[in-house]
């Protein structure tokens, strides 16, 4: 899977400055040469220790005419993040808490390579963790 995130600042206020974010993200998966687009919006945190948010998202159609159409509204393209990924799901066993988590190998354009796991959603287990696969660099443990 490839992913393409194109992240965006509000017209009437700096998105990074108020702790959210509009994002449109190009899914392509490079097996099935089959893409899909999504618009998101992820408000402030709403606690610092779980790092949850209120968040909207929703199918659209082309990433160029969403582009297009948000710089028409006066958006301003920010940044962008292309990211090749491969999601396996590892089951311990149906009782353990960490069955049914979801690794998530990938590989950031310019960055190298990093995992995220993420455990079952409501559980404390739920949250993401990153961990660098770069040598030398420290490793983000949450």
């Amino acid at each position: 899977m490839q992913d393409i995130d194109v992240y965006f600042n509000g017209n009437d206020r700096n998105f990074m400055k108020t702790d959210e974010a509009l994002r449109l993200r190009s899914v392509r998966d490079l097996d099935a040469g089959t893409c899909e687009t999504f618009i998101t919006y992820k408000g402030p945190k709403l606690d610092q220790a779980s790092s949850t948010r209120m968040e909207f998202e929703t199918a659209v159609g082309d990433l160029s005419v969403m582009k297009d159409l948000l710089a028409a509204l006066g958006y301003k393209e920010v940044f962008t993040v292309d990211k090749t990924r491969q999601e396996w799901k590892h089951y311990i066993c149906q009782r353990h808490p960490l069955s049914r988590q979801r690794q998530r190998p990938r590989r950031l354009s310019g960055a190298g390579d990093f995992g995220r796991i993420r455990g079952p959603a409501g559980s404390s287990r739920g949250n993401s963790a990153a961990v660098s696969e770069r040598p030398g660099r420290p490793q983000k443990k949450t």
